[in-house]
């Protein structure tokens, strides 16, 4: 019981500090998206961007490791974070230099090259920050992240809010946000240094070898992860410029916040598979294909939405009209989230069944296939084809994932309930838009009272009801 509520305690932090984290970044950059134009805003997001390539870099996977070595020797905590903390520093001082030299490749403009300044600093001090969260959440003290990074981003909220009303300088805008970082990593040195030091602090460069191997296989991971994810917006800027890349990238911003979802189920979930699968039990499979399902039935309402609703969307979220252009691309963008919800339980999949270098292998390819398509269609198309070949090597890893996970079940993704739902839900939406000519306004609370009682009374088992609205033990079975 202990266990349980410890799990459930940890659960609830993880999701402050995951949703503050990822909606509050989607939510800041629609600010200054509404406030600034699509010039600027292209400029401040390859800014940030490439900062966020450089932050993969920065962390490598030591992130995972410290957690995964603390959470094996509790007892050596202390020992183990300091023996990895010079070794972080110094991948911290290369991301940095390589994000300050790539304004000598990337044909940005002025504004652009100020902004990757303040922002390679914002990566550094991020870096350095995570890492003692790393260290904190082996100790399985969820809160002190959950706190920092709830206040934090609030904080940088609200002082954004404040600055883009006042018409301030978007450099101004960019230094607050380093200004909040800087304050996160003294709080979270603070919480450190109530119970540890920094005494012990001697690394051993001659276990840097064997401990960037143990972390490389999960930072080769992030790197291509974002990469493939996220390299058209820099393709973008250097083919068509940043206005092209700010219109893109007015779309990619929402699609974070819905893709807040797929990360915090197989978040949540990826602890109890991992060891659901070591210990043989056939359980596993059950959750995977219960983290499917709900996935699955999630994400139908928001990829219907916002494929009819585009323009209205646009409007109401930037209330520009220069971002219109942008709504063919939230359009395609439906497909987008729909592939990486089904796709997340299959790569979750991969990670549990120590099959880690087979999904980092596959995210290389992913990138490959990325770029040398996205130089085709960019020069012709410009966001439209990188949206296109965004569906494009998502399904490619989808269809990847799928293959070498451990359980290839065709039955899993063709069960007749979901694709009974996806064409009602399909015929539905289309009606209700077509013959009532609903507004979003109207159609949005309409269609979800339909779609859920659909749901609640066809989809689900009465087992998963208990389960999602009772939170009790989910009766696994295979």
């Amino acid at each position: 019981m202990e266990e349980f509520s410890k799990v459930k305690r940890n659960s609830f932090f993880y999701l402050v500090s995951t949703t503050s984290r990822l909606v509050s970044n989607a939510i800041l950059f629609i600010i200054v998206a509404r406030h600034y134009g699509t010039e600027i805003y292209g400029s401040f997001t390859v800014a940030h961007t490439l900062s966020s390539f450089a932050l993969v870099l920065a962390d490598f996977g030591f992130d995972l490791l410290i957690i995964s070595e603390i959470a094996q020797r509790i007892e050596d905590a202390e020992k183990i974070f300091l023996k990895f903390l010079p070794l972080k520093l110094i991948l911290c001082i290369l991301a940095f230099g390589i994000l300050i030299i790539s304004t000598m490749f990337i044909p940005t403009n002025p504004l652009t090259n100020e902004l990757i300044l303040i922002f390679a600093f914002n990566m550094f001090f991020t870096a350095l920050t995570n890492n003692f969260f790393a260290f904190f959440r082996g100790l399985e003290k969820f809160y002190v992240e959950a706190k920092i990074s709830f206040v934090i981003n609030v904080l940088i909220l609200i002082a954004v809010w404040i600055g883009s009303l006042s018409s301030i300088n978007v450099i101004l805008i960019a230094l607050i946000i380093l200004s909040a970082r800087i304050i996160g990593f003294i709080l979270v040195n603070r919480e450190y240094l109530i119970t540890y030091s920094f005494r012990k602090v001697g690394p051993k460069f001659s276990q840097f070898k064997g401990d960037l191997k143990k972390s490389a296989i999960f930072g080769i991971h992030l790197l291509f992860g974002t990469l493939y994810f996220q390299i058209d917006t820099i393709l973008l800027v250097v083919l068509k410029g940043e206005t092209e890349a700010g219109l893109y990238q007015s779309v990619f911003k929402l699609l974070v916040i819905i893709l807040v979802v797929p990360e915090l189920i197989i978040g949540t979930l990826f602890p109890t598979v991992t060891r659901m699968f070591s210990s043989g039990s056939g359980d596993w499979k059950s959750s995977v294909k219960f983290a499917f399902k709900i996935l699955f039935l999630i994400c139908l309402p928001a990829c219907l939405i916002m494929g009819l609703y585009p323009e209205a969307i646009i409007k109401i979220v930037y209330a520009h009209k220069e971002y219109l252009p942008a709504q063919e691309i939230l359009r395609i963008s439906a497909l987008v989230i729909f592939v990486r919800f089904i796709a997340e339980p299959f790569a979750m999949m991969l990670t549990a069944a120590n099959k880690q270098t087979i999904r980092t292998i596959i995210v290389v390819i992913a990138t490959i296939l990325n770029v040398t398509l996205n130089l085709i269609f960019i020069p012709t198309w410009g966001a439209k084809g990188a949206i296109i070949i965004s569906v494009v090597t998502n399904l490619f890893a989808f269809i990847a994932y799928f293959i070498f996970s451990p359980s290839r079940s065709l039955k899993m993704i063709l069960d007749h309930k979901l694709l009974a739902t996806l064409f009602i839900s399909a015929v539905l939406g289309y009606l209700l838009l077509q013959t009532v000519k609903l507004t979003i306004f109207m159609f949005i609370p309409v269609f979800l009272f339909l779609y859920s009682t659909f749901v609640l009374s066809f989809i689900l088992t009465k087992n998963e009801k208990e389960f999602i609205f009772s939170l009790k033990g989910l009766r696994l079975r295979s």
